[in-house]
């Protein structure tokens, strides 16, 4: 038996979900609110020290992540993760951006990792989350190797507070995240900028050191946690009831 679509009368906004040739109307809500979810993109910010034996490479850890990222960058059903990891010597520093589900399976595996006995990776710790940020900031997920000059080698103690070095890290891994991308076709310049933008590895281990930041661990559990806040009307009830059970 033939379906016939609804008449073209209609008005367009009602037509288009209720013609009998298209889907329904839950099915494009579905749709959107997946499209919607899709768009929002969270940016994750690392640090850790690495564990480096004789014989490891020094791209090792670039390599894991290449095949481990490769499941989301070949998945059309997931957002693509895109960043930069910069390795240092004897640290690293991990920009990623991708939506809130990936991340948090990035965080689980980073979570696992710290617990492995030889894991690359030692004293994660998370500088920040940044939700729903207006745009990507690397169109790709790539690796770079910061070769340190001997005046940043030298031993410089932090006398900062966690609280305000966090800021002006992330400040400076951002404007050297900016660099890398306005001079990746040209390296006309870039290795002064670069220079003058670098954050010190001292600070680095320093905050990976930190008690203060979270970890993955510590920061899942709060994540998974669930917060429950007691509204002024329920400080109210409880009052009302006491004091009518008093009365009694």
């Amino acid at each position: 038996m033939a379906v016939n679509p609804l008449p073209s009368s209609l008005p367009g906004s009602v037509n288009s979900y209720f013609n009998a040739y298209k889907n329904s109307l839950f099915a494009d809500v579905e749709k959107q609110k997946t499209t919607c979810k899709k768009r929002f993109i969270h940016r994750l910010v690392y640090v850790a020290t690495r564990k480096l034996n004789a014989d490891d490479k020094q791209s090792a850890i670039a390599e894991y992540y290449e095949q481990f990222l490769s499941k989301f960058q070949k998945n059309p059903q997931t957002e693509k993760v895109t960043g930069i990891l910069l390795l240092y010597p004897k640290s690293i520093i991990h920009l990623m951006e991708s939506s809130s589900e990936v991340l948090h399976v990035i965080l689980e595996d980073l979570n696992d990792m710290e617990k492995s006995p030889n894991c690359p990776l030692k004293e994660v710790r998370i500088l920040v989350v940044s939700h729903c940020v207006l745009r990507r900031m690397f169109p790709l997920w790539g690796y770079r190797f910061v070769t340190l000059p001997l005046s940043l080698q030298d031993p410089n103690p932090q006398t900062q507070p966690v609280e305000t070095l966090v800021p002006d890290s992330l400040a400076m891994i951002y404007k050297m995240c900016v660099c890398l991308l306005k001079h990746r076709d040209s390296g006309s310049g870039q290795e002064d900028q670069e220079q003058a933008l670098r954050l010190e590895e001292d600070t680095v281990i320093y905050l990976c050191q930190s008690a203060v930041l979270h970890s993955p661990s510590t920061f899942l559990q709060t994540y998974t946690k669930a917060t429950n806040i007691l509204m002024d009307s329920g400080n109210c009830f409880v009052c009302v009831l006491s004091r009518a059970r008093s009365e009694l």
